[in-house]
């Protein structure tokens, strides 16, 4: 009998890690960089100089982000959930343990951002996240997104539950995707969850 998989779905240049906190990480920096252009530097090059240290700190940001991004492959067969980063083997996942997933609704949206958080009942995440700061037209990673989320709701039994405002203002995918009706999704706002190693 011929083994059922359903189609790879390849995200690349994503990061696994919540773009909140680089930029967080990059303000702390960056706070410090421009206070001390603003007292040492800038009686002699005036505002192109802070125009310039703006931009380098912005593509310091974007390069750190391009740097640290990996390819991540996801896909399914009857029992399992497999994902393998930057080419290494899958790991393998019950999809029984898999609670749910948030995401944009790509399904009934066109959307080619990533943003997609798998959340376990033992309280792990993998965070898929797009390493561009806002949407670019993309058709093809729009539809590849589509068919990914209808293929997670085939696969593992989910439906859209609720949207979390939290994850909005985060700027996250921030529609919840379970197979149980009742489960309104974790509180992100308040409890940091255990972000699952797959590197």
């Amino acid at each position: 009998m011929e083994k059922y998989c359903t189609p790879e779905f390849t995200f690349n240049k994503v990061i696994t890690y919540s773009p909140l906190r680089l930029t967080l990480l990059m303000v702390v920096i960056g706070f410090p960089i421009i206070g001390g252009y603003g007292i040492y530097v800038y009686p002699y090059l005036g505002m192109a100089g802070m125009s310039l240290t703006v931009l380098l700190l912005f593509v310091l940001m974007t390069g750190v982000m391009r740097a640290s991004s990996k390819q991540i492959i996801i896909y399914f067969d009857r029992k399992r959930m497999y994902i393998a980063t930057n080419g290494r083997d899958f790991k393998e996942y019950l999809k029984r343990d898999v609670k749910g997933i948030y995401s944009h609704n790509y399904d009934e949206r066109t959307l080619a951002y990533i943003s997609i958080s798998i959340l376990f009942k033992n309280g792990k995440q993998i965070r898929i996240n797009d390493t561009a700061f806002g949407e670019v037209k993309d058709d093809e990673k729009a539809q590849m997104l589509k068919q990914f989320v209808k293929t997670v709701k085939r696969q593992l039994n989910f439906s859209l539950i609720n949207k979390s405002r939290w994850r909005v203002f985060k700027l996250l995918g921030p529609y919840w995707y379970s197979q149980d009706v009742n489960d309104a999704g974790p509180d992100t706002g308040t409890e940091e969850l255990e972000r699952e190693k797959i590197v």
